[in-house]
């Protein structure tokens, strides 16, 4: 199981597992905070509405806030299985699973919050990078299909329609 306390006495350490300097880290730590603690009053693990007082179990696996960010950074860094994940940190992996799905939405949210959602257009990002005074980023180059309209004028526009043949 991870030891986060001894790992974060390794800032490259902890870089290469999370994509997050320490500073960074923190500073996401405290909004994250405030998000999660914004849904877990209402929610339960599973989504649904919480009807009762919130309960923190003595033996969970992610007893804390950054314990939390923590996993979440970890999977969507590394993409381990839910299995290997569930392993690394003492649990089932339909916890795992679960754990993936609401720390995801919270991080979603604490991103949006402070502006650092990934951008699509150059003069957005160019826009987050002067306002955030931002030194280092990371881009997601991830090739994405295109799907072909199913408008006959646009399609017209874009295909031509004839497959270009190999000359021999």
């Amino acid at each position: 199981m991870f030891n986060i306390v001894s790992i974060r006495r390794k800032p490259d350490q902890f870089l290469n597992l999370t994509c997050l300097t320490i500073e960074e880290f923190d500073k996401l730590q405290k909004v994250f905070e405030e998000k999660w603690d914004g849904f877990i009053k209402y929610h339960r693990l599973d989504g649904t509405v919480q009807k009762n007082k919130v309960y923190v179990h003595k033996n969970s696996q992610l007893p804390s806030t950054p314990h939390k960010l923590f996993f979440i950074l970890y999977y969507l860094r590394n993409h381990p299985t839910q299995t290997s994940l569930a392993a690394s940190f003492g649990m089932e992996q339909y916890q795992a699973n679960q754990w993936i799905h609401r720390l995801a939405e919270v991080l979603v949210s604490s991103l949006s919050s402070l502006g650092m959602l990934p951008v699509r257009d150059l003069e957005e990002l160019q826009k987050v990078i002067d306002d955030n005074q931002i030194s280092r980023l990371l881009i997601d180059a991830t090739e994405r299909d295109v799907y072909r309209s199913t408008d006959y004028e646009t399609q017209k526009e874009y295909y031509s329609g004839k497959k270009k043949e190999r000359s021999n």
